[in-house]
């Protein structure tokens, strides 16, 4: 099953996931898959499900020199993580 939430900034979107990965994972359900959410500094933060690993995805500081869009810096060192995991 592959479930999708959308919706406005701040609507409780990561609060519902999170609820429910509890709830179910309690039952005794296993969960894959990623959260992505927003820090108090703007950073955005991807984090895997299954372990609670988190990293940083992108942020508004200039600590990377990796590529930027208009508002974040941006990390590609995850995705070369995750081939390396295979």
């Amino acid at each position: 099953m592959v479930i999708i939430v959308t919706g406005a900034i701040g609507i409780g979107k990561t609060t519902v996931c999170r609820k429910l990965i509890e709830i179910t994972q309690n039952r005794g359900y296993s969960w894959g898959g990623f959260l992505t959410y927003k820090t108090a500094d703007k950073d955005i933060i991807i984090e895997d499900v299954q372990t609670g690993e988190k990293e940083t995805l992108a942020s508004i500081n200039n600590v990377y020199h990796d590529p930027r869009t208009v508002k974040y810096f941006s990390i590609l060192m995850l995705a070369a993580q995750a081939d390396n995991r295979s």
